[in-house]
């Protein structure tokens, strides 16, 4: 199954959010994402669903490119504010596999990006999915990898441990395991967001040389607020030497197999 289990209490899936120039880079970066999720052909009225849709970002890019679209949502607050803000098919995710029983092998594609670490019983998620997954169907997963080379940079405060948030973490084998046990043939396994991994890296080298827990991202997250100067000063001065050793440590990471993020494409056996 998977490995590392990290204490929680209640499971929190609350959405980050950041300042207004940081959303926008993050919004080119998601549509560059979805592109890569959906390819460049439409979907035609086939069926996509989005287990962990957050605010619904994809289903909406998804449903405006021809996709019959459907998301699960494990934040009541966050499902409530989607459905409501939107004219998308967004449920709360409380029984994920009877909901998930009731498609009976009707969807053609489903995501699961940086959600499975966060549920209490990742292997009966995973099972789910083979419920609702046609036979020709796939399933794209993404986690942080616990083994990458930003992980190892700063391992006490690497963002992709995240407690009490994330509940486990995956390896490579590991994940595949559980998609093998869940029905799955992983058929193509590669790194995930250069975004997400880029964040892991530059954050990690942040907190090592500024000796301060997750200096980069408190920043980010600061939302709309101007923090301090106190704060931003510190990170804005060493980025001349965090980016590229960010991009670099994101370059090696891929070469040797072990990004700072997982992606797993797979079909039901």
């Amino acid at each position: 199954m998977s490995e590392s289990p990290k204490e929680s209490s209640e499971p929190s899936q609350s959405q980050h959010r950041f300042g207004r120039v940081t959303e926008a880079f993050f919004g080119v970066a998601k549509k560059v994402k979805f592109y890569r999720l959906l390819g460049w052909r439409d979907g035609h009225g086939m069926k996509v669903t989005d287990i962990g849709c957050g605010r619904g970002d994809f289903l909406d890019f998804a449903q405006k490119r021809g996709w019959n679209t459907m998301g699960f949502e494990f934040d009541a607050e966050t499902a409530r504010q989607a459905a409501c803000n939107s004219k998308l098919n967004i449920k709360l995710a409380k029984e994920l596999p009877q909901q998930m029983a009731l498609e009976a092998g009707s969807i053609d594609l489903i995501t699961m990006l940086h959600v499975l670490e966060h549920l209490d019983d990742p292997d009966e998620a995973l099972r789910a999915c083979r419920s609702g997954l046609s036979y020709r169907g796939t399933l794209i997963i993404e986690v942080p990898n616990p083994l990458s080379i930003a992980a190892r940079i700063s391992p006490s405060t690497w963002l992709g441990w995240d407690p009490p948030n994330h509940r486990f973490h995956f390896s490579c084998k590991a994940l595949c395991r559980a998609l093998a046990d869940a029905g799955f043939r992983p058929v193509v396994v590669k790194g995930g967001s250069v975004v997400y991994e880029l964040g892991f890296a530059a954050d990690a080298y942040n907190d090592r040389i500024l000796r301060k827990t997750q200096a980069l991202f408190s920043l980010l997250k600061g939302g709309d607020k101007y923090p301090p100067v106190r704060q931003w000063i510190p990170v804005i001065a060493i980025l001349p030497l965090t980016l590229p050793l960010a991009v670099c440590t994101v370059l090696v990471e891929r070469l040797a197999r072990q990004s700072g993020t997982i992606r797993v494409i797979a079909k039901p056996k």
